[in-house]
């Protein structure tokens, strides 16, 4: 997941998140078979791409050489715990079978075990943001009701051609953006950072998590089903449109015309060749550009070293492999700009 530069520009980064590892080992009240179940949650191959960006927004606003502060640990520790228990609402809403390629939950334990456990994590995130103050549970809150939002309008326009750019925008900045910009506001917050400061981490975290979501997206149609660890084009066949569906649509008639007659999953194979050809993946790409530029304008207006502005958007354009490979509006590649800022 790290490339070589977050190391170099927060050395401290996997010691701490070994430490939000340890406390994401959740134990439910002495019963032995109930922590079990959620400790299964945590035994895979996590990524903790939030409680990471949360670490590094701190580092930025305090000292990268020191530890992080346990309220940053906590911090951290929440807002994976919000993360995981909304996976596993979504896996029951999904009726998925797998999760980080080990069986879910709901495959394991049922829906109701799945919605129970989701349920005792979202509600261990608020305890600890509780325990942090006011600013944070608000944080959190607005995180939940976020989540809920983008999901809600997701399945409003599940399965409709009609479905526009600007309700999939609306779904993933709730979905997925909402949670991203809460870690680094997080971060920020509790390393001392002015108001200012938490802003400029949270619109970093926002636009960047909307440039995340759409390079999901891309790999949804590109990628193979061995590498994705699911389906490919397995959101389409569920009925949720995403962005190069959608621009994809707007540019080839035949396409549009797949999707209208409801033969999603019969079509496949064809609708894929069509998105291939069609120039939706480079439009998609373009659109997510455009975010990661707004991402990188609100660190480099928050007074950050430039070594730190650096070790942030290398993590962060490090996740965007999608969008570098089909983009091409960009003057210089992901790459050359990264290089740019040494």
């Amino acid at each position: 997941m790290f490339g070589r530069t977050e190391f170099d520009a927060f050395p401290l980064l996997a010691d701490d998140l070994s430490r939000v590892e340890r406390a994401l080992l959740l134990e439910v009240d002495g019963e032995a078979s109930l922590t079990e179940l959620v400790q299964h949650l945590f035994g895979g191959v996590p990524k903790l791409m939030r409680p990471s960006l949360t670490l590094m927004s701190a580092y930025a606003w305090a000292d990268r050489l020191c530890p992080a502060n346990q309220r940053v640990i906590d911090a951290a520790t929440a807002l994976e715990l919000v993360h995981v228990g909304t996976m596993c609402h979504d896996d029951v809403m999904d009726e998925a079978e797998a999760r980080r390629a080990r069986p879910s939950v709901n495959a394991r334990w049922g829906n109701a075990m799945a919605v129970l456990t989701g349920d005792f994590l979202l509600a261990s995130a608020a305890e600890i943001a509780a325990r942090l103050g006011a600013r944070e549970a608000g944080i959190i809150a607005a995180t939940f009701r976020g989540l809920c939002t983008g999901q809600m309008i997701e399945t409003r326009d599940l399965y409709k051609p009609s479905r526009t750019r600007e309700s999939y925008l609306a779904a993933i900045t709730g979905k997925t953006a909402t949670l991203i910009s809460s870690a680094c506001r997080m971060g920020a917050l509790e390393a001392g950072a002015s108001g200012v400061g938490v802003e400029h981490a949270g619109l970093f975290g926002l636009h960047f998590g909307i440039a995340f979501q759409i390079n999901d997206d891309i790999l949804d149609w590109t990628s193979s089903p061995e590498v994705l660890g699911k389906p490919a084009a397995k959101d389409a066949a569920e009925g949720v449109y995403t962005l190069p569906l959608l621009c994809a649509m707007d540019r080839c008639p035949e396409l549009r015309a797949l999707i209208d007659s409801g033969r999603v999953v019969d079509g496949l194979p064809r609708i894929r060749d069509l998105l291939l050809i069609s120039g939706g993946l480079a439009e998609s790409a373009r659109i997510a550009e455009d975010h990661i530029r707004t991402a990188e304008q609100a660190l480099t207006g928050a007074t950050l070293a430039a070594g730190i502005v650096k070790g942030l958007l290398d993590f962060a354009y490090g996740m965007l492999g999608a969008v570098e490979t089909w983009g091409s509006s960009m003057a210089q590649p992901i790459g050359r700009r990264l290089r740019s800022l040494s």
